[in-house]
């Protein structure tokens, strides 16, 4: 049984409770605005996190950073890998998946280039996501169809 204050005394009964006014649902436009806010503010923590990028043809594995920054460090490698500027087995810092610690493997031209497109095809993956939900959020027309979306399902591993 519900108990409102001490000013009551007493538990409410049954009927008591379903008489209690009910608060007014929020508006449908501004829950979707808040649920497009929020799947944007899930794929910004998603393209910030990071993801494992495995070396092909071996077995090594790194963590590679995708904040904005690294973002913006590794598009600036790849061009000087393509302009042919970049020195052959400079080094990327990058995280060691098993110990969490940092790791700096001499990487090849090629290298940097599928690495960086493992990065961009992943935030790409990531916007696309996204925009599904958004178009879903646009699409429902009352609540209950808001309530099927969820939000946290779908997105491309890390």
């Amino acid at each position: 049984m519900l108990r409102l204050d001490t000013d009551l005394g007493r538990e409410l009964t049954p009927a008591e409770i379903a008489a209690l006014p009910q608060p007014e649902p929020m508006p449908l436009a501004d829950r979707k605005a808040a649920l497009r806010s929020r799947a944007a503010s899930i794929r910004w923590a998603k393209e910030c996190t990071g993801f494992l990028w495995v070396r092909e043809g071996t077995s090594e594995s790194y963590f590679i950073a995708t904040d904005e920054a690294s973002q913006s460090k590794m598009g600036n490698e790849r061009k000087a890998a393509e302009d042919g500027i970049r020195r052959e087995g400079d080094v990327w810092k990058c995280g060691d998946p098993v110990t969490g610690l940092p790791a700096t493997p001499a990487l090849s031209d090629a290298e940097i280039i599928a690495m960086s497109n493992a990065a961009r095809n992943r935030t790409s993956d990531l916007f696309n996501h996204e925009a599904e939900l958004l178009a879903a959020i646009d699409a429902a027309g009352d609540h209950a169809a808001l309530d099927l979306i969820n939000l946290e399902q779908g997105w491309p591993n890390a």
